[in-house]
């Protein structure tokens, strides 16, 4: 059985809380695994091969339907497939959290195409329209959460399930004991009478940066002794002195040192949730945790002992009486290391992927 992974997405992209770096962490760790990338990475080896999702051309969309078909969209996905010339049922085609290029694949089996069709899904759940679900031979879902509500939308949904969750490297996220962290601390430029607030994504407003930036003054208004670092987004800049830095984006590799120097870290999704990956490393850094408990939050902070849930999260109050309520936990909770370098270890992760894909 040949695996090809297929996915819009270049596989050493490095964005904040991207799969990817988890896919390419998995693949230098088991080079022999997946035997060609269908991917929009140049070539640097032969089982790279380089292909793009066409974009939409509304114009021509609205007079030739074949123009907006995902099998369209996903014809170079899929002559890159077929020129590889696997024989009838020995291709086994992982597509990466893309609806498109899956229902594109699909259209391929429904021609008389025979060779096993895998989801790996990266959000929370997921809606699909006509027949072209039943060519999906197994789904890959980050919770039972996230499964249960994709079932439930649907009337019929017959792919076989696997939950195989998220994983976070513990040899880089993990807990500092007292004295280092105060010394990354004063290196950063903070106190130890501080306290620190984490705030980390991207510029989308369904992660809610507006409503923290609200919360900021109301915290500081109790708890004159709290700074703020906000990281991975810069276009909400406001000024609030010395008590917030904002960061911007930073490198990977810099990221668990600003994790490890916090003390509360500050999920405001709005959306429903895949798994929140960030969460995951700031719990392991140690943070206590103030998230909402959209999507499959709550499963994947089911076992940590430091979480506060907010369960209305478009109402400033509920943050600012659990964001409170974490302040006054932070000089009572000792981070258990063995815990959570146990607490979604990326091993478990690629334990499971690999089973879901033997």
């Amino acid at each position: 059985m040949k695996r090809i992974l297929v996915s819009n997405t270049s596989i050493s992209d490095q964005k904040i809380g991207s799969w990817t770096q988890r896919i390419t962490l998995f693949y230098q760790k088991n080079p022999d695994f997946i035997d060609f990338f269908l991917c929009p990475n140049l070539p640097s080896e032969s089982k790279f091969i380089y292909c793009s999702k066409k974009k939409r051309v509304p114009f021509l969309s609205k007079w030739f339907a074949y123009f907006e078909s995902p099998y369209y969209r996903s014809s170079e996905f899929i002559r890159a497939f077929e020129k590889l010339g696997i024989p009838d049922q020995q291709a086994q085609v992982i597509v990466m959290d893309d609806i498109i290029l899956l229902a594109g694949f699909a259209a391929l089996k429904m021609q008389g195409k025979k060779f096993q069709l895998i989801y790996s899904f990266h959000g929370h759940a997921f809606k699909t329209t006509g027949d072209w679900i039943h060519e999906v031979d197994k789904v890959l879902f980050l919770t039972q959460l996230g499964y249960k509500k994709t079932k439930n939308i649907h009337q019929e949904f017959t792919p076989e399930v696997s939950i195989v969750g998220n994983g976070v490297d513990s040899k880089r996220y993990f807990p500092l004991n007292p004295s280092a962290k105060k010394d990354i601390r004063s290196k950063l430029g903070y106190s130890s009478e501080d306290i620190l607030i984490t705030w980390l994504s991207n510029d989308r407003p369904k992660k809610g940066l507006k409503l923290f930036l609200k919360l900021i003054p109301f915290i500081l208004a109790k708890f004159p002794q709290v700074k703020f670092q906000i990281i991975g987004n810069l276009s909400a800049k406001v000024d609030f002195g010395t008590h917030v830095k904002f960061l911007g984006k930073l490198p990977n590799q810099e990221l668990p040192t600003y994790l490890q120097a916090s003390d509360v870290y500050c999920f405001t999704s709005l959306w429903d949730e895949g798994f929140g990956l960030s969460l995951v490393e700031a719990a392991k850094c140690g943070n206590v945790i103030v998230a909402s408990t959209n999507g499959g939050i709550p499963e994947v902070l089911e076992n940590h002992p430091a979480s506060f849930f907010v369960e209305s999260p478009n109402i400033l109050e509920e943050w600012l009486s659990n964001i409170t309520a974490a302040i006054r936990y932070v000089g009572n909770y000792t981070p258990d290391e063995q815990f959570l370098r146990e607490f979604h270890p990326v091993e478990n992760w690629e334990e499971k992927f690999k089973e879901a894909l033997q």
